[in-house]
């Protein structure tokens, strides 16, 4: 009975894998004639999609990071092309053979022109406040660090609790390293 159930079990994982694949399929190809249409925000999200239906199919990461770059997403683009890059050492698959070394130029070709800002936050200790970047918590090791960015404006809110002690917009040009510092009462 036992040995019966265990071969139904790995039956079903064994389909899962195959369903995970062909569901990967449908949505690169989706995501393919998004992109080809001149649709790369919607693209990366059937990327994006086929990449969590089938992590081995690269295809929809190397897609994903052209289309961060095409769209001017410099940071992020930079990002997933070293996303990229270790999954393909991970996998370690001849039908990748090349793309570490296609991620490695691109990466390295967009690292002047993505910008950075750097956050400082004077008069209290760490513990004692937070820092969002576009609504996304900054490590308090981060903190006068100069961070990879988007081109575009940003939002940056010095917080403690709920109380919101500053707040700035900040607009990173191609290039740009631009600091924002706030002093804050301890």
């Amino acid at each position: 009975m036992l040995c019966g159930a265990l071969i139904v079990a790995g039956a079903l994982c064994a389909n899962h894998g195959v369903a995970g694949e062909d569901e990967s399929r449908t949505l690169f190809a989706e995501g393919r004639k998004l992109r080809m249409a001149g649709n790369c925000p919607d693209a990366i999200v059937a990327f994006r999609r086929a990449h969590e239906a089938w992590p081995e199919g690269l295809g929809s990461l190397r897609n994903i990071a052209e289309c961060q770059q095409e769209l001017g997403l410099l940071a992020s683009a930079r990002r997933s092309w070293w996303s990229l890059r270790r999954e393909v050492l991970r996998l370690q698959q001849e039908k990748y053979a090349g793309w570490v070394e296609d991620a490695e130029r691109a990466h390295a070709a967009l690292e002047e022109r993505v910008p950075r800002l750097t956050v400082v936050v004077r008069g209290a200790p760490v513990e004692h406040f937070a820092v969002e970047i576009d609504g996304e918590a900054l490590e308090p090791g981060l903190l006068g660090v100069a961070v990879e960015q988007d081109i575009g404006t940003h939002a940056v809110v010095v917080t403690r609790g709920s109380e919101v002690l500053a707040r700035r917009e900040i607009t990173l040009a191609a290039g740009d390293q631009q600091e924002a510092t706030f002093a804050i009462e301890p």
